[in-house]
């Protein structure tokens, strides 16, 4: 049986496939949204918001993987421009 594994707090994950393949995302915890994860996409900086289901999907098939925990200061950066972006493309909603 396969079990979910859910993304870590402060984690960057590489993308393998999709529409953001060859990039990498940081889960933004605090922003949480409902059915939604907040993500930050890099390299070109977007902020995101990705059902459970897609997330689930993504850990299942190693289309996302785990790459390192960033230290505090780098993901305060990491969710001060996920906040940018997303409230940038009217998505933001407080956590």
């Amino acid at each position: 049986m396969l079990f979910f594994r859910k993304l870590k707090y402060r984690g960057m994950y590489a993308i393998h496939s999709g529409d953001f393949e060859g990039g990498f995302f940081v889960y933004i915890k605090e922003y949480d949204r409902g059915k939604g994860l907040a993500l930050l996409i890099m390299p070109e900086v977007n902020g995101i918001y990705a059902t459970h289901n897609e997330i689930k999907h993504d850990l299942r098939y190693n289309n996302v993987r785990f790459v390192r925990r960033l230290p505090k200061e780098v993901y305060e950066v990491c969710k001060a421009n996920f906040k940018y972006f997303a409230e940038k493309a009217g998505i933001y909603a407080h956590g």
